[in-house]
């Protein structure tokens, strides 16, 4: 279910008034309802995958219900849980993948297997909602939390709908800790949640699904396109891909906060970002904290000596690649990003090499794009030759081909020139319009009847997914 549906709405509000009118104060009920409406959000698409999120919450329930009871046994019990459930993610995600992989190396060597594997239906959220799971057996393991004894609770945490298919991934210690308690309605809170959500919107309609267009026509022929195109098709994807997924966040944020419930931040301005190092302090917060606490600290971090942070740093890195999904881009993706953290910890860190703002952000983004690239383009060929061709090629002219082969919309322009001045307006603050009381009145709301005004002219109603449904 999308949040930028008539369906999303009527659901939303028809729990809403449930929860609050019906149940409230009536805690268990309460978390019963999340969890029936969250299993009604998430088989909305397909209710066959309901079973692999039952399953990924009934192990996690039970081998952290183990892992206390059982403390002599609690390795045995935690790499149990960690295979089941990396195996479905691997299975369903990556099973295809390795076998084509392997099928094209015996080829280079004369061996001809002839075989196929059958294309597997990715389950949307598997990615996000695996990790949160894990997250929670882990922190039962190490002692920083209790087991629930309550099963409801606990799957009702793994799947709780606002932020079931796209995160932020929530940690126990801060999101089934609210579910655990009674929660209240909060009348500030959720006009802060209604203004996440408008902005959110914006983002996605206004922005992103405006940009797609011209986004995939660009990727699509991109051998065809002269220089100007192609950097206009990578920088159009890199502000699609924050809009779409950080108005993912933020929907979820505010639909969090009209229920009572708080979210973490997930984005922080990262292209306000005037190094690599920053940049991956802000994007994605919850996926770069998760590797950092769960891969990178384990595998000793940074306490080892230069070489041994370096190859955390590229292990991490490259996971996080895999993890988007499997395909070659996604791994040079990450080898990518891990260059450009290392050259930076290395050579500039510790030299105190310093740049004004105006170069430094506007390098970063840069850098930032070119890594894009790999990651929207269909193979790794495809993207070399992309950046190849950003660089160094100027195509033959083609008939009926200009300098600039595709206009970019006013629609897009628009959106992106006033999501930007707003975001940078406010980028101190904790998202695009939290303006807070040190404007009048009159500026708050001539704000947002003009912001949902020109979603209602100019926004993409065709109900687009969103990007990281995918991973």
């Amino acid at each position: 279910m999308l949040f930028n549906t008539i369906d999303y709405l009527v659901f939303f509000i028809t729990f809403f008034v449930v929860y609050w009118f019906v149940l409230s104060k009536q805690l268990r009920l309460q978390n019963t309802f999340i969890l029936v409406a969250s299993y009604v959000f998430y088989g909305w698409w397909d209710w066959r995958f309901l079973s692999l999120i039952f399953l990924t919450s009934l192990s996690s329930y039970i081998s952290a219900r183990f892992i206390e009871s059982k403390p002599q046994s609690k390795k045995a019990i935690l790499l149990w849980t960690l295979i089941l459930n990396f195996g479905i993610l691997i299975y369903f995600k990556y099973a295809g993948f390795f076998v084509e992989s392997f099928t094209s190396l015996m080829d280079v060597f004369g061996i001809e297997l002839g075989y196929t594997f059958a294309h597997i239906v990715l389950p949307v959220g598997i990615s996000f909602y695996t990790f949160q799971a894990l997250s929670y057996v882990i922190d039962v393991y190490r002692g920083d939390l209790k087991a629930s004894n309550n099963f409801v609770e606990c799957a009702a945490f793994i799947s709780f709908f606002p932020q079931l298919v796209a995160g932020p991934i929530e940690r126990a210690p801060h999101l089934l800790k609210q579910i655990q308690q009674e929660r209240f309605f909060d009348c500030e809170d959720a006009k802060l949640g209604l203004r996440y959500i408008l902005w959110g919107l914006f983002k996605k309609m206004m922005v992103a699904d405006n940009c797609a267009e011209e986004v995939d026509y660009i990727f699509a022929n991109y051998h065809d396109m002269s220089w100007p195109m192609l950097w206009i098709g990578a920088i159009l994807f890199a502000i699609q891909i924050y809009c779409d997924f950080s108005a993912y966040s933020e929907i979820a944020v505010g639909s969090g906060k009209l229920l009572g419930v708080q979210f973490m931040k997930n984005f922080d301005y990262p292209y306000f970002a005037p190094d690599i190092k920053t940049f991956w302090k802000r994007w994605h917060i919850s996926l770069t904290t998760w590797f950092k606490d769960y891969v990178f600290i384990p595998l000793g971090g940074s306490r080892f000596g230069a070489f041994t942070t370096y190859k955390n740093v590229c292990i991490v890195f490259l996971l996080s690649g895999l993890w988007h999904g499997a395909n070659y881009t996604f791994v040079l993706w990450g080898a990518y990003h891990a260059l450009l953290y290392i050259g930076y910890v290395w050579i500039i860190e510790p030299g105190k090499w310093s740049m004004p703002k105006y170069i430094a952000i506007p390098l970063t983004f840069l850098l930032v794009l070119i890594g894009w690239v790999f990651f929207r383009s269909a193979n790794a060929s495809a993207a070399f030759e992309y950046i190849y061709k950003m660089f160094c090629v100027m195509p033959p002219r083609l008939p009926g081909l200009n300098t600039l082969d595709v206009s970019v919309s006013f629609k897009a322009l628009m959106g992106i020139v006033i999501m930007f001045a707003v975001e940078w307006l406010h980028r101190n603050k904790h998202f695009g319009l939290d303006i807070g009381h040190w404007a009048t009145v009159y500026y708050r709301w001539a704000l947002y009847l003009f912001l949902i005004l020109i979603v209602l002219v100019y926004g993409n109603f065709n109900e687009q997914t969103f990007i990281y449904f995918n991973f």
